[in-house]
C-alpha cells in the first residue's frame, strides 16, 4: 500500500509533468504562422514532397513512394518526409501544419527527457527540472519551430536510448532500440555519423544491468549490422539516382578532392623545402586540424553562450545556443553531480562528448550538427539548480525565499529577452534567411488569378521558387508534377498562363517592348534594369531590391517613337508574350 505522502508526491510529479509539457507546447507553437516569417527551400524539400506523396503517392518528379527524395540532386531523407505525409493526409500544408511534426516531436521530447532522467537517476525533482530547462531552451525552441530533419533524427535516438534503459531493467529484447536508431539514420544525413557511437555507448552503459549477456551481445551484433545496412542502402540509392551531390559530399574528411585542393594551397603558401612541407601539410594533418577545430568550436563559450550559430538561419544573431546564465549553472551542476559516484553521470557526460561528432567531420559547423547536445545539457543545468537549492537550505526562510525569487527573476529575464528577440526582432532582421521575399512573391503571383492572362516570373533559378508559389497557394501536387515533367530547360509553366523562367526573360529587353495590359511581369533587380517597376519587393527591413513587379494595366503606355529607339530593327515589338520567346 502506498502512503499518503507517496500519493501526494506522485500527484505533484504528474501535475508538474503536465504543466511543463503545456509550457513547452506553448513556446513551440505560439505565433507559428508568423515566426519564422517564411519557409526555407530546405524545409520545402520535405514539405512539398510529403504533400505530393500524401495526395498522389509520388514525389514532385513523379517517382512512386521513393526512399530518397531529391531537389536539385540534394537528398532529402525518407523518415521526416513520410511523417509529414501522414499529417498531410488530413490537412493542407501551411506554416503551422508544415512544422507540426517538429512541434509535436519537440514537445514530446521534453516528456521523454523527464522520464529518462527519472529512470537513470531515480530523482523526480532532477527529472522535472531537466524537462523545465529543456522547455525553456532557446536551442530546442528554435528547431522545434521548423520543418528541418535534424530534430527528427535526434528525437528517435533519444527514444531508442530511453527504450534501451527501460528494456535492460525489465529484461526485454533490445532490438527495438536499434530500430529507433536506424530510423534516426534515415532522418538526417549529418546525424547518421553518431548512430554507431550512440548505440555502442548506450550498450556500455546498460551492460551492468543486462542478464543473459550473451543474448544481448548477439542482439547488438545484429543491431549494428541492421543500422549499417540502412546507412549503406541510403548511400547506394543516392549514388545510383544522381550524378551530382553524393550522400557524404559535405563531410570534409570523406571528400578527397576538397582535401587535396586545400592541402595543395597550403603547400604553395610555404617556403620550406618540399619534404618539410609534406611532413606538416598533408591530408592527415589537414583532416586532424579540421576535426579538432570543429569539435572544440562546439564547446566554445562564443558558440554556447554569446554568439551562437554564425549562419543566422539556425539561431538568432548575437545570442548563444544556451543562455549566458546557464554557464555558472553548468559549473555548479558538474560539481553537484560528481560529488556522488553514479554511472549515470558518465552516461550524460559521454553523450555530451559524442554530440559534436557530426560537426567535427563536416565542411561547415552548424548548430544542427550538434543538436544531440540539446537533450543532455539541460540535465547538468538542472543539477546546478538543484545544487543551489540544496545550498539555500542553510539559510532562514526569508533569506532562502529572497535568493530563490532573485534566481527566478534573473533566469526569467534571460528567457523573456530571448522570446522578445525571437518573436519581434529576429522575425524582421532574419526574415531574408527564411525566404520572406519569396513568400511575398508567391502571394502577389497567386492573387488575383483573373486579373492577368499571362504571369511571368523571371530569373527564378530552378524549381525552388515554383515550390514556394505552390506551397503558399496550396497548388495541387498533380499540377506541379505535370509542370515539372513537361518543363523545358529554361522554363516551368503552370496553368493560368504562369511561367517561371530560369534567366532574364525576353532577352533582357526593356519591359515597354513586350508588356501588355493583361500581363504581370516579375523579375530580379538585375533584369530589365532600365525600366521602372510599378511595385518593389525589398529584402525584408532593407532597401535592397529583391523582386521588381511590372503590372501591365498600371504601366504608362509609351509612344511608338520611344519604343523604336529602345528596340533593335531585327527584334519585332511583341504585343503579347509568346512562350518560346521567354528564355531568349
Amino acid at each position: 500500500m502506498r502512503t499518503n505522502n507517496e500519493l501526494k508526491s506522485n500527484r505533484s510529479y504528474v501535475l508538474c509533468f503536465v504543466g511543463i509539457i503545456i509550457l513547452g507546447l506553448a513556446l513551440r507553437s505560439v505565433r507559428i504562422v508568423h515566426v519564422p516569417p517564411g519557409i526555407t527551400n530546405d524545409e520545402l524539400g520535405y514539405v512539398y514532397n510529403a504533400y505530393s506523396i500524401a495526395k498522389t503517392g509520388m514525389d514532385i518528379y513523379g517517382n512512386r513512394f521513393p526512399i530518397l527524395f531529391h531537389i536539385g540532386n540534394w537528398p532529402f531523407m525518407p523518415i521526416p518526409t513520410y511523417i509529414l505525409a501522414s499529417i498531410f493526409l488530413f490537412v493542407s500544408p501551411t506554416q503551422l501544419t508544415a512544422r507540426l511534426m517538429n512541434i509535436i516531436l519537440g514537445t514530446t521530447g521534453i516528456g521523454i527527457l523527464i522520464i529518462l532522467v527519472n529512470h537513470i537517476y531515480k530523482d523526480k525533482r532532477l527529472a522535472l527540472l531537466s524537462g523545465l530547462v529543456l522547455a525553456l531552451s532557446p536551442w530546442h525552441i528554435h528547431f522545434s519551430r521548423t520543418a528541418y530533419d535534424g530534430p527528427v533524427a535526434i528525437f528517435l535516438y533519444l527514444v531508442g536510448v530511453l527504450y534501451g534503459c527501460i528494456a535492460s531493467r525489465k529484461h526485454w529484447f533490445l532490438f527495438p532500440m536499434y530500430v529507433f536508431v536506424a530510423l534516426g539514420v534515415g532522418s538526417h544525413r549529418a546525424s547518421s555519423v553518431i548512430a554507431f557511437p550512440i548505440t555502442l555507448f548506450t550498450f556500455w552503459y546498460l551492460w551492468p544491468s543486462l542478464v543473459r549477456k550473451r543474448r544481448y551481445v548477439i542482439e547488438l551484433a545484429i543491431g549494428i549490422l541492421f543500422i549499417l545496412g540502412i546507412f549503406l542502402m541510403l548511400v547506394h540509392i543516392q549514388r545510383s539516382e544522381t550524378q551530382g551531390i553524393s550522400f557524404t559530399q559535405e563531410v570534409s574528411i570523406l571528400n578527397s578532392s576538397a582535401i587535396t585542393k586545400a592541402v595543395n594551397e597550403e603547400l604553395n603558401q610555404s617556403d620550406a623545402p618540399m619534404w618539410i612541407r609534406r611532413a606538416f601539410n598533408n591530408k592527415l594533418t589537414y583532416a586532424f586540424r579540421v576535426v579538432r577545430e570543429n569539435y572544440l568550436h562546439m564547446f566554445s563559450p562564443q558558440f554556447l553562450f554569446t554568439s551562437g550559430e554564425a549562419d543566422g538561419i539556425y539561431s538568432p544573431w548575437w545570442r548563444g545556443q544556451l543562455y549566458l546564465i546557464d554557464l555558472p549553472l553548468l559549473v555548479a551542476g558538474f560539481i553537484y553531480l560528481f560529488r556522488k559516484k553514479n554511472r549515470a553521470n558518465w552516461f550524460v557526460v559521454g553523450s555530451i562528448l559524442l554530440a559534436p561528432m557530426p560537426a567535427a567531420i563536416s565542411s561547415q559547423v552548424y548548430s544542427m550538427r550538434g543538436y544531440y547536445f540539446v537533450y543532455f545539457y539541460p540535465i547538468i543545468i538542472a543539477a546546478g539548480i538543484g545544487g543551489l537549492w540544496k545550498w539555500t537550505e542553510r539559510f532562514s526562510y526569508t533569506a532562502r525565499f529572497s535568493i530563490v525569487a532573485l534566481g527566478v527573476i534573473v533566469y526569467g529575464s534571460f528567457v523573456l529577452s530571448y522570446l522578445y528577440q525571437y518573436h519581434y526582432r529576429y522575425s524582421n532582421y532574419g526574415a531574408e534567411r527564411w525566404f520572406k521575399a519569396e513568400k511575398d512573391l508567391a502571394l502577389v503571383v497567386g492573387a488575383p488569378a483573373s486579373r492577368y492572362q499571362e504571369r511571368v516570373i523571371a530569373q527564378t533559378g530552378g524549381v525552388d521558387v515554383v515550390l514556394q508559389y505552390a506551397f503558399y497557394n496550396r497548388l495541387d501536387p498533380r499540377t506541379v508534377q505535370e509542370a515539372i515533367a513537361q518543363a523545358s530547360k529554361d522554363e516551368i509553366a503552370l496553368p493560368g498562363g504562369i511561367h517561371f523562367v530560369r534567366f532574364c526573360a525576353y532577352g533582357n529587353r526593356p519591359v515597354e517592348t513586350f508588356l501588355t495590359s493583361t500581363m504581370l511581369y516579375i523579375t530580379r533587380d538585375s533584369c530589365q534594369d532600365t525600366s521602372k517597376p510599378t511595385e518593389i519587393i525589398y529584402a525584408p527591413k532593407s532597401i535592397r531590391i529583391w523582386w521588381k513587379i511590372y503590372r501591365g494595366d498600371l504601366m504608362p503606355r509609351p509612344d511608338k517613337t520611344a519604343i523604336d529607339m529602345t528596340t533593335s530593327k531585327d527584334t519585332p515589338v511583341i504585343n503579347a508574350p509568346r512562350r518560346n520567346d521567354l528564355g531568349r
